[in-house]
This record gives structure tokens, sequence and C-alpha cells, in this order.
């Protein structure tokens, strides 16, 4: 594989598996933004659902406020009313307010006018003449009386006269404005899921004359909520609980007037709305949806009362994984295409500025390896590819001038060797084991004379080459002269081995006698310019012949020499003349 390949699969796989980690670092921190603002929407949702059923209820309890004004004002002597002046202003309230379901006074035993024995059973009136009209509208808008019910039974107190009569005695502060829990109520014939608005009112002794209360049907606020979104959450939902945990809306129409306790299985959920008097955050499991939910609870506090409901805003899990998956997919996918981007611009800058010049290195490389060493390198670049090139510009020249010098020194060689092949001298070069390197054609013809092959038969003529020349000196007795004198010294007696001296630097000459050959042998040391002992020439030259002719003519002037002696040696003996 090219490194520019290998470069490129390698940055692009660090480029991904960096895509990768940043992906997951993103993905799990846009999953914390993510439940952050979905609580934030949740909770803006809440507090927009609160504001409306807090809206709804304060606008009810305002004019039963001051209906109760009215009673107190009437109750304290400042206003003359009759009960048929009080139910005209109940029916005429009524008729004229069509967002309420209806409006009721409830008067304390003989509490308004002394007189509830005179209207026994009479319109607005239970069996003992008590005042308790509840008034609402027909099917034309026309107001229509009909007694409360259920006003004096403490289990079915629905309008809490009997639980404040008996806190109004202790304290005044104790009796508040409250919001009755949902109930069903029968309406001209018909139940209907209903709440009230309660004010009470009182005599100038502080004592409880009775209360007001407006009714509203709780279908119009349940389509009102109904009707919301939850931002872009498709199944995210709303629920509505009262002070008590009675459910008043849910995505699930039958949970409705259901208690908490009976719709959901978590205690989280059941403790909060049943408990908590702040706004709650909580993860938990939805039986509605059957899935995880993320519930935002808030308070709806309704005007000064004593009385809260909350509203929870319920965000599928899985909703905001997948919103997050949206988003992660995204990133991935921007990412990929920057990783392709940066890869196609890394292919093209190693193309440009890392292959192209590695491919003419390795051309270059052939080249030379190939012998060519007149390639043309040029080098601009001051990184190591600029160093590279420098470098093996710098390779190719040494490399030519080595080429030419080694050239030159092996033409002088050659001509050496040629010189040494045709001189009529023997000529032996051994190195620096005595291991014969080199033999001219005189040595080899000398080596072939049978008194070699007789005395010497491991120095063969055609294999003088890689042969020791120790050996030679060994097998004659002048030769091992040289071993006395220095020029050779055995240094392993044992084995017999010698070796020439390392500090010899002159040349030895001494006479060899082998069989009937007599041979002049010259050894000199070769040396460098350092000093070093690189091996040694040897010289043999034939003087068999020369010898003789020496010796015939030693013998003849010898003889000629001895002649006059002899004869003048054999004179005849003479006396002296005396």
């Amino acid at each position: 594989m090219k490194i520019g390949t290998k470069l490129t699969l390698s940055i692009t796989l660090l480029i991904s598996i960096a895509i990768a980690v940043i992906s997951t670092i993103i993905g799990l921190h846009l999953q914390k933004m993510a439940e952050h603002d979905a609580q934030l929407i949740a909770k803006e949702t809440a507090y927009h659902y609160a504001n409306i059923v807090r809206a709804e209820l304060e606008v009810a309890l305002d004019e039963a406020k001051a209906l109760a004004m009215v009673f107190e004002t009437k109750a304290a002597g400042d206003l003359k009313l009759d009960r048929s002046q009080a139910n005209n202003i109940l029916k005429r309230f009524i008729e004229n307010r069509p967002k309420f379901l209806g409006i009721y006074l409830a008067f304390e035993p003989n509490a308004f006018d002394g007189n509830d024995g005179k209207f026994i059973k009479a319109p607005g009136h239970d069996d003992a003449g008590r005042f308790i009209p509840y008034w609402t509208r027909d099917k034309k808008g026309k107001g229509v009386v009909e007694p409360l019910v259920d006003t004096t039974d403490d289990e079915h107190d629905d309008h809490q006269l009997h639980k404040k009569r008996k806190t109004v005695i202790e304290s005044h502060t104790h009796l508040r404005k409250t919001v009755i829990e949902p109930h069903t109520h029968i309406i001209q014939n018909k139940q209907v899921l209903t709440s009230s608005v309660v004010v009470p009112f009182f005599g100038k002794q502080k004592q409880l004359i009775g209360v007001v209360g407006i009714g509203f049907a709780l279908e119009d606020l349940q389509q009102r909520i109904g009707e919301l979104k939850i931002s872009e959450f498709k199944n995210a939902y709303a629920t509505v609980y009262s002070a008590h945990g009675t459910v008043i809306f849910s995505k699930n129409a039958s949970y409705t007037g259901k208690t908490v306790k009976e719709t959901t299985e978590s205690q989280a959920l059941i403790e909060h709305v049943s408990k908590t008097t702040e706004n709650f955050f909580i993860k938990r499991n939805s039986k509605t949806l059957g899935t995880t939910v993320m519930t935002y609870g808030a308070l709806i506090k309704i005007g000064n009362t004593d009385t809260h409901w909350i509203v929870t805003v319920n965000i599928p899990e899985e909703e905001l994984t997948a919103h997050l998956r949206k988003i992660t997919y995204m990133i991935v996918f921007i990412g990929i295409a920057v990783a392709l981007l940066i890869t196609v611009f890394v292919i093209f800058f190693f193309a440009k500025t890392i292959s192209m010049p590695l491919n003419k290195l390795v051309y270059i490389s052939e080249a030379i390896a190939a012998g060519n060493l007149n390639n043309e390198i040029r080098w601009r670049r001051q990184d190591e590819i600029g160093r590279l090139l420098q470098t093996f510009e710098r390779m190719q020249t040494q490399l030519r001038e080595r080429i030419a010098e080694e050239k030159r020194i092996a033409d002088e060689a050659l001509r050496i060797n040629e010189a040494l092949d045709n001189v009529t001298t023997s000529v032996l070069i051994a190195d620096t084991n005595s291991t014969i390197i080199y033999a001219n054609q005189s040595a080899q013809q000398l080596f072939k004379q049978a008194a070699f092959c007789k005395e010497m038969p491991q120095f063969q003529a055609n294999n003088l080459l890689g042969t020791s020349i120790e050996t030679f000196f060994k097998k004659t007795e002048p030769g091992r002269e040289l071993f006395t004198t220095g020029m050779v010294t055995n240094t392993i007696a044992s084995s017999d081995s010698v070796r020439f001296q390392a500090d010899t630097t002159t040349s030895h000459q001494t006479l060899v006698t082998l069989s009937d050959l007599k041979l002049e042998v010259s050894i000199t040391p070769v040396i460098n310019a350092e000093g070093e002992r690189l091996g040694f020439v040897t010289e043999l030259r034939d003087r068999t012949a020369e010898m003789a002719t020496e010796h015939e003519v030693n013998a003849v002037v010898k003889q000629a020499f001895l002649k006059p002696l002899v004869k003048d040696s054999i004179k005849p003996w003479t006396t002296p003349n005396k």
C-alpha cells in the first residue's frame, strides 16, 4: 500500500474516530440540554395551563366576593333586601353570566331575616325554610332556582357549610375563601362534574351568616385545556388535579373524577400531588402512554384562598430521545461530510506535496540502484522531503565521484597488474593472514616446475590463490632463517603456525634451495599512508642457471689462479750461490 493511501486512510480513520467521540460528547451534552429544555417547556406550559385555570377560577372568585359584600352590607343593616330581591339578584347574575354553571346562597338557619318558618318548602328553601337558593339556566337561558342539597350532612356537605360553621366559632381567620373539590352534581336532572368557588360573609359580631358560591362545569375548562398543544411534542399531555388529588382533566377521559392513586402507579407523583406545596419535576412511568415521561408539576394558587390545584405537563422521553437522535444524526451527517471534504483535501495535499515528491524520490533511488548517476535532482523545499532530496543529490554526487576514483584506482591497478603479469620475476602477493591473493604468470610458470611439484605438492600452479605462503617457508631451510631474523615469527609453536610480524617494515632477502632449484626470495611488506600493514609482496627469482654459470666461472677463475702457483711450486731446487 502506498504511503499516500496509508496516510489518507489513517487520517480518515482518526477523523472518523474524532467525529464519533465528539458526536457522543455532543449527544450527551445535547441530552442534558434537551432535558433541561424539556423541563423549561413543561414548566412554561404548566404555568400557562395554571394561568388559564387560575383566570377561570379567579373571575368566579371575584364575582363571589362582590356578592358576599352585598350580603354583608345587608347583614350590617346598611341595605334593605328581602328574599325575593336576593333571588332577583342571583337570577339576573346567572342569566348574564353564561360561562358560569350556577350561583347559590346558603344562609345559616334564620340568618337572613329570622323568618325561615314562613318559607318552608318555598322555591330555593329547604324543609325548614332555610334560605339556600341555587340558580342555574334552562335551555333557553332563563334562570331556574332549586334548593341546595347536602348542606347539613358532615359527610356529604358539598358546599362546606357544616365545616365552615365549626371553624368560624374558633376564629374568623380560620375561615377563608375556598374552592370546592370537584364533584358530580345533579342540576336540572342531569349529572354534571362541577366545582365551586365559595366566599363566606359575616355579621356584625363576626359570626358566620352564610356563603356565596359560584359553580362552574369543568367540561368547559377541560375543553379549553384539551385544545392546547405542548410545543412540538406529539404525545405530550397535561393533567389537572384538585387540592385533594382528584383528576379534573386528563388525556385519558376515563380518569376524570378519579383520584391520583387510581390513575398512576408512580408513588412520586402521588406524593407530590397529595402533599406538595411547591412545584416539582420527576421522571416516571405513565399508564396513559405506557412509557417513561418527564413530568413537571406547577401549583395553581387561586387568589388568597387556602386551596391550590396542580397542573402537570408530561413529555414522553422517547420523543425527546427522537428529537435528540435527529440532532445527533444531523451532527454525524455534517461530520461525515466534513470528514469527506477533509479527506479529499488530504488526498489532494498529499498528492501535491508528499506523494509526488516521494514518487520522484523512488524513481531517483531506483535509477541510482540501476547505476544511473546523472539524475536531475532539484530541491527548493525546506522541510524533510527537501532535506531528503538534498541528501539524494549529495549521495549521487559522492557516488559519482567515488566511482570515478575507484575507476581511476582500478585503471592504475590494472596497469600495475598488467605490468606484474609481464615481468620475468615471479611475484606473489599475500594479505595480512599470509594468504596468497595474487600470482603473476611467471610465478605460475615457476610453480609448474618439477621441483615444486615434488617438494610441495600442495602448491599447485593453477591453485595458488588462497594458499598460505607460510607453507613455502616452513618447507625450506633457508626460508626458516627469516623466522630467526625477525621477518617471520612462529607465533604458535605447538601448531607450527607462522605469521609475519606486524612491526616489520623493511625488506628481507634470502636464498632458498629447493631440490635443484636456487631461488632468491625477497619479502617486502606493503604499508599504507597511515602506517598500517596491508600484506606482503614476495619476489622469487630463479637463479639456478645464473648460479651454475657463476659456479663455472668461479671454477675457471680458481683454476686459472691456481696454475701459476702450482708451476712455481715445482721449480727445481738450486743452491744459492755463495
